[in-house]
Parts: C-alpha cells; structure tokens; sequence
C-alpha cells in the first residue's frame, strides 16, 4: 500500500483518494456506504460479492476478469 500511496502523492491525488489497504467487514461496510465510486482492479476474480453490493449503491470501476464480462454488458451497461 506504501507504494500506492507514494503513488497518489506524487500525484497529487493524496488528498482526493483513500486507500484503507486490509480491512475489516464493518469498516468496509461504513466505506461502502459513504463511496462514490469502487475500484476492484483484480487479475483473479470469479463474480466479486464487492461488484455486486457496491453497484446498487455506487459507480463500480473493475477489471474485465470472471463474470464481470457476463454481468455488465459493454456500451449497454458499462465499459
């Protein structure tokens, strides 16, 4: 995550970005309520339950692995 957040430093993102790094389910569900976005980059996925939870409630960025393809239509229903 130190790299990550270097990252967004250099940026100049530190201030708009937050990154929790591991954490527990009731820290990820206060989070969740308060996002507007979810980033899920994962080069390993089946159909994440984050995906799932997170698009009724906020605009999801994730990377095309597992279902997510079969999920979300590209041009229809994102990109």
């Amino acid at each position: 995550m130190d790299e990550f957040r270097a990252r967004s430093a250099r940026l100049g993102l530190a201030d708009r970005v937050t990154l929790p790094g591991w954490i527990d389910q009731p820290t990820a569900a206060a989070l969740c309520a308060a996002a507007d976005i979810l980033m899920l980059p994962s080069h390993a996925e089946g159909l994440a339950m984050s995906f799932w939870r997170a698009g009724a409630r906020a605009c999801v960025v994730a990377t095309p692995v597992g279902a997510h393809g079969e999920v979300i239509e590209p041009s229809s229903a994102g990109c």
